[in-house]
């Protein structure tokens, strides 16, 4: 009662002296009144002291961290951002952890605005960066067989290329996969988070202990609920089989072009003992003085790579002239809708045309003599920079569309791209290896060199064997330019035949891959031949 009194007594002596100012050094009667608001004030200032210490001691710690980061990128910029976790962390520093740091800062909450959002010549990520780099992490992750607690501690393949993950950074990324409904995957993140939290527990986090257990039992009720779900809708109708049949050529599929990512598989004894290396020296007079390198990687199909057919100079100008026009890269379905989709393709990409440039013409010719084919028809070089994780799904890069077969078995009619000539402009350090699913046969990217295919059979009927994907980049920067020979213009360089070839649309008749010697007791993929027979038409077609 007396704490009561005692309080409605100050808040009355407070409320007169604020609303009639009085002269507290002229009565020493009165100083006693403000004995207890100088006690208040101590106290509210001590609470804001300790309040703005921790803050600052935040910002301090982030402030530390960037500038960590940026003592080790600055010491060579290009191999750093080529590192997925570095551009993951680097997008995440500029977009949630700059929202935090614009929460914890109150004072001169208006210059880090300004500084932040009024920098009409500066570019900032966005949230969807965030969750791009996200969805790249995972699918390097899942392709390479990586573990999260590798991950975040800066690991690829047990090399240290980065600095540890924070817990903040573990946990964000297992959010952003739960929300975007990739529980299983989440998991490994939240529990990642969860550990580091514990070690860090001088760390003041804006989640708590608590919150990351909540994400984690969210996660395992929702893989729960959303098996049940797929049960409930497929169990006992006509539908399974077929969504089974479906996911198991899906499922073949990745299996297959994740064993060449990884280097499980390659081609047999009987196919490599055939395969030589030459000078090129016919198609055009001038490489009797100038021979090509030419390696035979792969026969009937014929891939081969040719290698130093670009200078550094040259690669330089390709480079610079396509970093201003780079898109990002849609890919086509079969109903002729050109649309985005990461999973399907992660890059950007441009078209630079011959007449625009010395250099570029002289590559073009120098493709006429390295192939002997004609260019006159060719498109424009497409010159394709890959990002985090950046990857091309299966796909032929004949356009290819199903028409009536004269046998029993699907044809595939080509309605322009004849061959392919694709230049690697750069080396990649770990991953982007260039993969035929149908051959087994992976090729990593080769700096000055180009690898040379034809799309089709003989008859001009697109060849299914030809099916390639781009593996993830893991660690690097992979440059790409295709230029693409269109079939006009070939008649009497490489004459189409009236009839097709006896077996060409039999790819049983292609040797099988085996698995490699050193990884063959894994048994982690199905055979070969079940891969083979599992790999059909249909699944591809939609993905050109």
């Amino acid at each position: 009662m007396f704490r009561i009194l005692h309080a409605l007594c100050f808040a009355l002596i407070f409320n007169i002296c604020l609303s009639k100012p009085s002269d507290f050094y002229s009565a020493m009667a009165e100083i006693k009144y403000i004995m207890y608001t100088r006690e208040i004030l101590i106290n509210d200032v001590e609470f804001f002291i300790h309040k703005e210490e921790k803050r600052l001691s935040a910002v301090k710690r982030l402030r530390d961290l960037y500038k960590k980061e940026h003592e080790i990128a600055i010491k060579d910029i290009e191999v750093y951002i080529e590192n997925p976790i570095n551009g993951f962390t680097l997008i995440k520093r500029l977009t949630s952890d700059l929202d935090h740091l614009r929460d914890i800062i109150k004072t001169g909450k208006k210059y880090i605005e300004d500084v932040t959002r009024n920098h009409e010549d500066l570019a900032y990520p966005t949230l969807d960066d965030l969750k791009g780099a996200a969805m790249a992490l995972l699918r390097i992750q899942k392709m390479y067989n990586l573990n999260a607690n590798e991950l975040a501690t800066g690991k690829l393949n047990g090399i240290a290329y980065s600095l540890p993950m924070t817990a903040v950074d573990c946990y964000e990324l297992g959010r952003l996969l739960y929300n975007t409904s990739n529980y299983v995957n989440a998991y490994p993140w939240l529990e990642e988070a969860l550990r580091k939290y514990t070690n860090d527990k001088d760390i003041p986090y804006t989640f708590t202990y608590n919150d990351i257990l909540e994400s984690i039992i969210s996660e395992r009720m929702d893989v729960i609920s959303h098996l049940n779900k797929s049960i409930s809708a497929t169990l006992g109708t006509s539908a399974m089989a077929e969504a089974k049949k479906t996911s198991n050529i899906t499922l073949h599929s990745q299996y297959y072009n994740e064993a060449l990512c990884n280097g499980e598989f390659v081609i047999s004894s009987k196919t490599s003992s055939r395969l030589t290396c030459r000078y090129l020296t016919e198609n055009q007079p001038f490489l009797k003085i100038a021979p090509i390198k030419m390696e035979m990687l792969y026969m009937n199909p014929d891939v081969v790579m040719f290698h130093d057919v670009l200078g550094d100079s040259e690669i330089d100008t390709i480079v610079e002239m396509a970093l201003p026009r780079l898109q990002r890269t849609k890919y086509l379905t079969l109903n002729k809708q050109a649309v985005f989709d990461q999973n399907i393709r992660s890059a950007k990409t441009t078209w630079i045309p011959d007449h625009i440039s010395d250099t570029i013409a002289q590559i073009s010719r120098r493709v006429s003599h390295m192939t002997g084919l004609s260019v006159d028809n060719a498109e424009f070089l497409q010159v394709v920079n890959y990002g985090i994780g950046g990857h091309y799904f299966p796909h032929t890069d004949t356009k290819l569309v199903k028409t009536e077969s004269r046998s029993s078995e699907n044809s595939l009619r080509d309605i322009n791209r004849f061959a392919t000539v694709m230049f690697y402009l750069s080396d990649v350090t770990h991953g982007g290896a260039t993969v035929f699913p149908m051959l087994g046969l992976s090729v990593a990217p080769v700096k000055r060199a180009a690898l040379f295919w034809v799309n089709q059979h003989a008859s001009r009927d697109g060849d299914l064997a030809t099916l390639h994907a781009a593996c993830p980049v893991l660690q690097g920067s992979k440059w790409v330019g295709n230029k693409w020979i269109r079939q006009e213009g070939q008649e009497l360089v490489k004459p189409c035949r009236l009839s097709d070839d006896k077996n060409q649309h039999r790819t049983s008749t292609i040797p099988l891959p085996v698995f490699a010697p050193s990884r063959a007791r894994k048994l982690k993929y199905p055979s070969p031949l079940m891969l083979r027979r599992n790999v059909t038409l249909g699944k591809f077609v939609s993905y050109l």
